[in-house]
Formats: structure tokens, sequence, C-alpha cells
């Protein structure tokens, strides 16, 4: 979220850029935003049993993979390996940051039909965001990404959001939002249902927002009737209507989650506040265990209605004091990976 809210209806959510609050509005937020910049995925060390956390605390018990082994100790998975961190909360909150789950990883390594874990990936529970400190360095995991994600994806779209750069003063506020909206749909992985691109009235700070009960991502209407945008201004906008689609792609992978899980359609729209069409659409082209688009729906579906969506909320309710807790969402943190990566596409495209 680069300053959202989001609202499920079933969740009672939130919205500020990028979070899910009640409603259906995922916002971006947009405060320090160059601050914590995702680090590119590149090919990082394996993380395991046993690594040190930045929390200066051993991973462990784990319990870790019972069949992949790296340096002779368990991979690390995302979901279901379990830190018991016992660095206390500053007072007068006297309780330990653990337990601790790491909710985001390699996309496309799975162990276990789980997300491989590596160094920096974030452990969180009730404490700071603690990423590994170190890992195997010989055993490094990458990630070449899914959907959105794809190198192939994130150009295409750059490319097209150049041209619309250079056209952008010949056309009005309609012509600009049907040009991106031609550039998203032909970036937007098959099967999935495709998020509408709409003007709306958004606060100053908010550039766009997701907005899953309507299946659409809003954009600021001041940045469609207006003149000329520069060049850092342009990259924003590829940047957040990005991030804002990638956030309808894991709202997506939610619910072909639970598709797999054998939700019917209907129970799948309810329960996420979703149109009904895209839980049908789910129900259709389910995501299994041991696919990437099934790993990211588990860990959104966790994050935003599971056990962490009070943590969340929280989060989201007070994000200006707790912006790395906000960053390390793991819908965030994918989001943000990805939208910075589309702004960077496009400064390189000529």
């Amino acid at each position: 979220m680069r300053s959202r809210t989001a609202d499920g209806a079933a969740a009672s959510l939130r919205r500020v850029e990028c979070d899910h609050l009640p409603g259906g509005i995922v916002t971006r937020y947009y405060r320090n935003a160059s601050r914590l910049r995702a680090p590119k995925t590149m090919p990082k060390p394996a993380a395991r049993v046993l690594d040190l956390t930045t929390h200066l605390a051993p991973a462990m018990p784990g319990t870790g993979s019972p069949n992949v082994f790296i340096g002779g100790q368990p991979a690390w998975r995302t979901m279901i390996d379990i830190h018991t961190c016992a660095i206390p909360i500053a007072p007068p909150f006297p309780a330990p940051h653990g337990p601790e789950i790491c909710y985001l990883g390699s996309t496309t390594v799975l162990v276990n039909f789980q997300m491989a874990c590596r160094m920096l990936d974030i452990l969180q529970g009730l404490g700071p965001p603690n990423p590994f400190m170190i890992g195997m360095v010989t055993v490094e995991i990458g990630d070449i990404g899914f959907g959105l994600a794809s190198p192939a994806s994130i150009n295409a779209f750059a490319t097209a959001m150049r041209a619309i750069s250079k056209n952008w003063g010949a056309m009005n506020a309609a012509q600009r939002l049907a040009a991106m909206q031609a550039a998203l749909n032909a970036s937007l992985p098959p099967g999935m249902p495709a998020l509408t691109l709409t003007s709306s009235a958004l606060p100053a700070t908010t550039w766009g927002q997701l907005d899953f009960a309507t299946w659409s991502v809003q954009i600021n209407q001041s940045l469609l009737s207006g003149g000329a945008l520069t060049e850092d201004q342009f990259a924003n906008l590829t940047m957040t209507v990005y991030h804002e689609t990638r956030h309808g792609e894991q709202w997506w992978n939610a619910a072909q989650h639970q598709a797999a899980n054998g939700t019917p359609a209907n129970r799948i729209a309810s329960n996420m506040g979703i149109p009904q069409s895209v839980g049908t659409a789910a129900a259709a082209n389910p995501a299994p265990r041991g696919t990437s688009q099934g790993a990211m729906g588990e860990a959104v579906q966790e994050s935003v209605y599971g056990s962490r969506s009070g943590y969340r909320n929280d989060v989201l309710n007070d994000a200006t004091n707790h912006y790395d807790q906000y960053r390390a969402l793991p819908e965030e943190e994918d989001a943000w990976r990805q939208g910075d990566a589309a702004e960077q596409a496009f400064r390189n495209t000529p």
C-alpha cells in the first residue's frame, strides 16, 4: 500500500495506501516513502534454523524443513516455521517479541510447499520487524517473480507508460486513463479478472488506491486532469499504478488459495468482500499448495483476513508511528518491491 486503506466486508479492515481497511480500500502510504526502498530481488543467502536474526537471537526452534538441509541445517520456511524471539518489547510491555513467523520469502523457490526464506527476509511477531541477519553464504536463493512480478510484465508496463508519458500533453483525462488501462491489461497474468482504473477525488497525498470491493484501482483525478507531469511525477505514477495493481493480484491469489481449499465461489466473495465475478473466476482458477500463487495467497490471507488481521489493522491505524511494521507487512513488502521495479524500469526506458 502506498498510502491507502482497505475495508474487507467480513474482515473489518481499514484503508491506507496499501492497507486493507474496512470497506474494501487499499491505499498507498507515502510518508518517508524513499526511506525504505525495497531491495532488488537479487539472490540472497538461504536462511536456516539457528541463523542469526537482527534481534541477535538465533532462529529457533523452527523446526525447519525435515528433508531440505542447507549447510547441514534445516531450511527455514514461511508460514510454518516459528522463531521464539525472547527479547522483550520495550516497557511498559514486558512480553517477548515472539513467537515470530516469516510471511514472505522467495515467491518462486518453495520448500515443502512454502516460500524459502533468505537473509533479509523478515520474521514478524509482536515486536519490531526482525530480518534474518545472515544465511548460508554459499547457497543463494533468488526470486524470478510471477505474474506482475515477472520481468517481462514489469518491462512491458514500463515501456507502455513511457510511450504514454510522451503523448500525455495531447490527451484529455479520459484518454489518459484509457491508455493506462490498456497498458495494465496487457501486463495482467492469465485468468485474473481485469482491474478497472477509475478517476477519483482522493486526498492530495494519495495518488492511488485499490478498492477490492469494486475490483478497481482509483487514481487521483488531479493527476489525470492536470497539465504536464515531471519525469519524477510520471515515474511515481507508474509505481503507484503497478503497486496498487499488484495488491489486486495478491487479493486474487488469496481468492485462488481459498478456491484450492474447496471454498465455493459465493463464499470466497463474501469472505473477502470482493465481487462475485472475481470469486467465480477464482473458483475456476484455483492456486493449490506448491505453486507461487498459492503460497502468496496463503500469506495474504493470513495477514489480511486471518490471525494477523488484528495486528495489521493496528499498524495501519497508526502507520505514521509504525512505518517499519507497515512496510514489513507481506502484502506491502511485495507491492513496494514490484512498484519500485516498475518505476526503475520506466526511468531506464528511453
